[in-house]
């Protein structure tokens, strides 16, 4: 009696541990094809204990029309190889509710090697995947905040520094018109017009791509002519050039293509371009370059400026320690330039570092991991 006794507890021991755990076991005798299930077998499957006769089929039945084919090979493998297995997949219950299980088995031999028996379990998971799918969500959503962060930071980055240039020429067109010096008026107030437009133009850039990417990453890849991309950049800080009467070599062939967000790659350029006239010496030499190095194209942006020391250099895209420093014609700035453009850059799985020699100048390089199009222009 004792013995019945603790047979019943430890039955029933295992049959809370199988509801607990949301398991259920199985054991398929291969010689006789009979099969046994554990009560929370019935139990995932939504079956009543004396409802039907456990079998291989009534199993496979179960198992959601998608993963048929892969559970069939599955096992016929195990079979075949006496081995064990293991995968995830879906079954119907008997009221049509689909549940994510983990189907696992192992393969019993006898003293000869011969294959007698097949036991294992099945595991309901759906609350698990769930869970997952609660945490991808939140995931995306701080994705998208961090996104939104970044895309006011550039607003707010690239837009700044445009309208400080157009407050300093139109307080010298003011002085101009005061002193009745209209001819140079006439010069500024051109400057002036043609600053607002590209700046609008920016701005407009920005906020289009702000508000086309809302509801996604806005990584929009596409195919770019780089050397088109840089001609735009370098018409919209012209002024910066004549003024420090910088030469500009722009080595990217106009055949090639690549591709990557436009909108990202054009912040990119423009950030670190204006760096490079910004530390630029008057007469000095800036240089746009362009190769294809291990299926990543690789830019870099050569000045002839002063350079960067070398403690300097390790922190600089730290943002603990932002990089901030006057150029050669006392232009101020945040920092936050690079901090944009090394965000940009991961955003393409690509790397950006500096080169730099004290008193010959500094050369960034970028890369981006798309493969290079070989097409030619129209």
């Amino acid at each position: 009696m004792e013995l019945e006794n603790k047979i019943e507890i430890t039955t029933q021991f295992l049959d809370d541990s199988q509801i607990i755990s949301k398991t259920g076991s199985w054991n398929w005798n291969v010689v006789t094809n009979e099969v046994l299930w554990s009560k929370n077998m019935f139990r995932l499957l939504g079956l009543a204990l004396d409802e039907v006769v456990p079998s291989y089929e009534l199993a496979l039945h179960h198992v959601c029309d998608s993963d048929k084919k892969r559970y069939e090979e599955t096992l016929s493998q195990a079979i075949e190889n006496k081995t064990a297995y293991y995968f995830e997949n879906k079954i119907v219950q008997k009221d049509k509710t689909v549940i994510s299980v983990i189907s696992s088995g192992k393969c019993i031999l006898d003293e000869n090697q011969n294959l007698i028996r097949m036991i294992g379990i099945v595991q309901d998971i759906s609350i698990q995947k769930e869970i997952d799918k609660i945490k991808e969500e939140r995931q995306r959503a701080e994705d998208r905040d961090q996104v939104k962060s970044l895309i006011l930071k550039m607003i707010a980055h690239d837009i700044k520094n445009p309208f400080h240039h157009i407050n300093g020429f139109s307080k010298l067109l003011i002085d101009n018109i005061q002193n009745n010096d209209f001819e140079d008026a006439i010069t500024y107030g051109k400057i002036i017009h043609e600053a607002t437009n590209q700046t609008l133009k920016i701005l407009d850039s920005l906020l289009q791509w702000a508000f086309t990417g809302s509801n996604s990453s806005t990584f929009n890849r596409v195919t770019i002519a780089p050397e088109y991309l840089v001609d735009e950049v370098l018409e919209f800080l012209n002024v910066h050039l004549i003024k420090k009467n910088l030469l500009i070599k722009n080595l990217i062939a106009p055949d090639i293509r690549i591709e990557a967000d436009k909108h990202m790659l054009t912040s990119i350029l423009r950030n670190l371009i204006s760096n490079a006239i910004k530390y630029c010496e008057r007469d000095g030499e800036i240089t746009i370059a362009l190769q294809s190095k291990n299926n990543q194209t690789q830019i870099s942006i050569s000045d002839t400026g002063g350079g960067i020391e070398s403690e300097t250099l390790k922190n600089i895209f730290d943002p603990g320690k932002i990089f901030s420093k006057a150029g050669t014609a006392q232009e101020k700035g945040s920092g936050l330039g690079l901090q944009i453009c090394k965000a940009l850059v991961d955003r393409h799985d690509g790397e950006i570092w500096f080169e730099s020699e004290i008193g010959i100048g500094t050369t960034c390089y970028f890369t981006l991991s798309k493969k290079e199009i070989d097409q030619k222009k129209e």
